[in-house]
């Protein structure tokens, strides 16, 4: 793989005029010989500069196998250029060839346009292509927020944008549903409502306690009216508390 990528790195040098094809055959045997990358080669015999070596590694990674991240209108690009391969009309290898050219040229006009004005596909070929392209539902586990993810984006992890994490296929889950009040406690409440007195106003500096109904279970804080009880918020019966 490593003496695979020195080989795409070496005919990038040589398409931005940095090295002849003589001197790739040489800088491959010597890198063998030696046991350096191309590009560390490069830089020692002062053939490139740093952001020279940089920029064939950027250029390097643009490719319709790669998974590299890469910005919004050139990550469309390898999507035509992935669809483009699946129909058949280049190779792979033919493919990242024209998106480093596109690249190379400073990305001036757009990738279907330069693939139209070079023969390979026609303006309605791509125009059905992009018809095809599909969104598909996915999720972040973590966040629990969904997405719609085109399916020919060809990559094998895609993060979510909030918290970086892999998102999943599918619809987040559905929150589980809070459980219904019993029938019986509904029940309770409309009577006790209809039939229950009004009741006394709490004695002026009452203290609120902590009281558990005794028909709905639920906690709230009350301070006793003037017979001692309380009333739930909840199902609206009155007790008397116990201390």
């Amino acid at each position: 793989m490593p003496e695979e990528e020195d080989l795409v790195l070496g005919k990038i040098a040589i398409q931005m005029g940095l090295i002849t094809p003589g001197q790739l055959d040489e800088l491959v045997r010597l890198s063998k010989e030696i046991g350096k990358p191309v590009g560390a080669i490069l830089m020692e015999q002062g053939a490139i500069q740093p952001p020279e070596l940089q920029k064939l590694i950027d250029l390097r990674k643009i490719s319709v196998s790669s998974d590299v991240a890469q910005p919004p209108a050139r990550e469309q690009a390898i999507v035509l250029a992935r669809q483009i391969v699946r129909e058949g009309y280049l190779t792979p290898e033919e493919a990242d060839q024209c998106l480093r050219d596109h690249v190379i040229d400073g990305e001036r006009r757009p990738f279907e346009q330069e693939l139209v004005d070079r023969g390979i596909v026609t303006q309605e070929k791509i125009d059905r292509m992009k018809s095809l392209r599909e969104e598909r539902p996915m999720h972040c586990p973590k966040c629990a927020i969904g997405f719609k993810v085109k399916s020919v984006s060809g990559r094998s992890k895609i993060e979510c944008p909030k918290c970086k994490g892999p998102l999943a296929d599918g619809k987040p889950p559905a929150a589980p549903a809070k459980p219904a009040r019993p029938a019986t406690v509904a029940f309770k409440t409309e009577v006790m409502k209809a039939l229950e007195p009004d009741r006394p106003a709490a004695p002026t500096g009452a203290r609120r306690q902590k009281c558990q109904c005794m028909i709905c279970d639920a906690l709230f804080e009350a301070a006793p009216d003037a017979n001692g009880r309380v009333k739930c918020p909840q199902c609206g019966s009155s007790f008397e508390p116990r201390e």
